[in-house]
C-alpha cells in the first residue's frame, strides 16, 4: 500500500495492542503515535455506545489540534451488560469484581472509532458479542495477578490469558482487543488509505 503522499496518520491511543490491529491495515513506518489524554468520565454517557463515541470524539478534538495536517484516528472501548458499563478496573479487587460478574454470562464490547482530517471525518461504532464460561474467584484472582486485567475494559484480554474464559464471540474479535480492523478498513479507503 502506497502512502507516501498522503498525510501523516496520528493514533492518538496509548494503546499497544491498538497499534498492532493498525499494522495490519497500514505498514509501520506509514503512522505515529500520539495519545490524546482526556479525562474520560467527563464524556461517559449511560448508553454505553454514546459514550464510546463521546470518548472517541473528545480525544479527536484533542489529537486534531497537535496534528492539524494529518488523518487522526481515535477509539474507546467499552464492556457492558444491559446497563451495566465495565470500563478499567482501579485496583485487582475491582477487576475481580469484574470478571466475577461476567462470568457464566453473555455481555457486550463496543469499540467507538472516528478518523479525522481537515474537516473531513468518519464515525463508527461496532458491537460484539462475547459469553464468557463461569469462572471461579480461584480463577479471577489467578488471572488478576498476572496484572494484564488493569488497563483493559472489563477486566481481561481475549487474546491473552482471559481467553481461556471465553465460549464464544460473535461478531469482531478485533473489535474486542481495541479496534474492529475490517470497519477501519474500510472507512480508511475513504480517506484514500
Amino acid at each position: 500500500m502506497q502512502v507516501s503522499n498522503l498525510p501523516t496518520v496520528v493514533l492518538a491511543s496509548a494503546s499497544p495492542r491498538r497499534r498492532d490491529l493498525l499494522l495490519a491495515i497500514l505498514p509501520e513506518r506509514s503512522f505515529l503515535v500520539d495519545p490524546a489524554d482526556i479525562d474520560e468520565r467527563l464524556y461517559e454517557q449511560a448508553d454505553p455506545v454514546a459514550s464510546a463515541l463521546s470518548i472517541a470524539r473528545a480525544k479527536a478534538d484533542v489529537a486534531i489540534v497537535r496534528h492539524p495536517e494529518a488523518t487522526v484516528i481515535t477509539a474507546d472501548t467499552v464492556v457492558f451488560v444491559g446497563a451495566e458499563h465495565f470500563g478499567k478496573p482501579e485496583t485487582p479487587e475491582e477487576a475481580v469484581r469484574m470478571l466475577l460478574a461476567l462470568s457464566g454470562r453473555s455481555h457486550n464490547v463496543v469499540t467507538a472509532y472516528t478518523v479525522r482530517r481537515a474537516g473531513k471525518w468518519v464515525e463508527r461504532a461496532v458491537v460484539t458479542e462475547v459469553a464468557f464460561r463461569p469462572i471461579s474467584l480461584a480463577q479471577a484472582e489467578t488471572y488478576v495477578r498476572t496484572g494484564e486485567s488493569l488497563d483493559k475494559a472489563g477486566a481481561y484480554a481475549i487474546q491473552g490469558g482471559a481467553g481461556v474464559f471465553v465460549d464464544e464471540v460473535r461478531g469482531s474479535i478485533s473489535n474486542v482487543i481495541g479496534l474492529p480492523v475490517d470497519e477501519l478498513r474500510l472507512d480508511l479507503r475513504r480517506f484514500g488509505y
